[in-house]
């Protein structure tokens, strides 16, 4: 199985990458700095780094190409490219909202319409196939002061909801995963000492933050074989931030 990456680099797509090449699969991972990308890769032969603006459409396209020309048809696309703005509305600029958009949503978009064409380019004769974005719990409970990365992700919930009614009949299956916050460098400004740590991890019923394993490994499952009959879902990997309300004592 060859899994192409979209944002190769983050703490996400590495512990994802080292899931999927235990298994036996080739990745391909794909992001703008290719020296930074190729560093936590380098004793890896199952993987090969694509240097890749991800908000070039027609560079995105080409490099499904270029990755099926080196190590085969690519059967799983996964979407680890994102941002993460806290200020309310009156206080986005505009440059920040078509920011949030563009890296969140428009990335996703266009990485998911190269992956579509270049599957059904293989026609019938095409393995399985299977895509999966990452979304936000911001986008399925009201959050003070995200109202950017929210509509952002929102519209991610919406694209893989109707891709997947789309292109069910060519087998291509198009999940989402929805973390709540989740310890990786992006998130660092919001965990930079003890207190805030503890605060945050406070907020969820299963107390405590995510890992950026944790989130690999819902996207593992859902590109894998075993969520064969799994499309058009987003899983939350919240500890049941948005849909448990535990007993306040």
């Amino acid at each position: 199985m060859h899994t192409f990456i979209s944002a190769g680099g983050s703490a996400i797509a590495q512990n994802l990458v080292k899931r999927l090449t235990a298994q036996g699969h080739v990745c391909t991972v794909a992001g703008r700095n290719l020296e930074k990308l190729q560093a936590p890769y380098a004793n890896n032969p199952s993987v090969a780094c694509l240097q890749l603006d991800l908000l070039d459409s027609a560079a995105v396209e080409q490099a499904f190409a270029d990755a099926a020309s080196q190590n085969g048809p690519v059967t799983g696309w996964a979407h680890c490219l994102g941002s993460i703005l806290i200020a309310p509305l009156h206080r986005t600029s505009d440059d920040q909202w078509l920011q949030t958009i563009n890296l969140n949503l428009n990335s996703a978009a266009f990485g998911l319409r190269a992956f579509i064409k270049h599957r059904k380019a293989q026609g019938a004769t095409g393995d399985p196939a299977s895509a999966v974005l990452i979304s936000s719990c911001a986008a399925g409970i009201g959050l003070q002061s995200h109202e950017a990365v929210a509509a952002a992700k929102a519209g991610i919930e919406g694209l893989v909801r109707s891709a997947a009614a789309s292109y069910a009949s060519d087998g291509i299956r198009v999940n989402a995963v929805a973390p709540g916050l989740t310890r990786t460098a992006m998130a660092e400004p919001f965990l930079k000492s003890e207190a805030l740590q503890q605060a945050a991890a406070r907020q969820y019923p299963l107390s405590g933050l995510n890992e950026a394993d944790d989130v690999a490994a819902a996207m593992q499952f859902l590109l894998s074989g075993e969520a064969g009959r799994i499309t058009g879902t987003v899983m939350p990997v919240d500890g049941g931030f948005v849909s448990v309300r535990p007993l306040v004592k």
